[in-house]
């Protein structure tokens, strides 16, 4: 089984493309439990992205300025297929990370942050129906 390069205390992304913006969720690989393709990963945070800040000749830090960011480092962990994720990019990441760890943890979980992930897993599974199959 293909575990796509990935492993343990690796940054990975999942990523879903909207009309007018993408959400980016990046996370830590915990456990790749490989016989059933399944990655489990702990979320740290997730970015609505505006259309125009990926795109090719826009500068990333540039284009996380207007981005909305959620801390998501208390959020429940993630069970999903392997094959959604992605490895992320040192020169994506560290920019984010290092202004996350620079935030204090939100230290009452808001019910709101825990719905946007809901949101956010089943939007990932409606797009992606091929990846939870049989």
């Amino acid at each position: 089984m293909d575990t796509f390069g990935l492993q343990p205390s690796q940054l990975v992304c999942l990523e879903l493309s909207h009309a007018d913006h993408q959400t980016v969720l990046y996370a830590e690989v915990i456990q790749l439990v490989v016989e059933r393709a399944i990655c489990w990963a702990r979320p740290l945070v997730m970015l609505h992205v505006p259309g125009t800040a990926i795109a090719p000749g826009v500068d990333w830090m540039d284009g996380l300025k207007d981005t909305d960011w959620i801390d998501l480092r208390d959020s429940p962990d993630l069970l999903l297929p392997i094959s959604l994720f992605r490895a992320a990019f040192d020169t994506e990441v560290l920019p984010i990370i290092t202004q996350l760890h620079a935030t204090k943890p939100i230290e009452e979980r808001d019910r709101q942050v825990h719905q946007q992930v809901r949101s956010f897993v089943q939007e990932l599974c409606i797009a992606h129906p091929d990846a939870f199959g049989e």
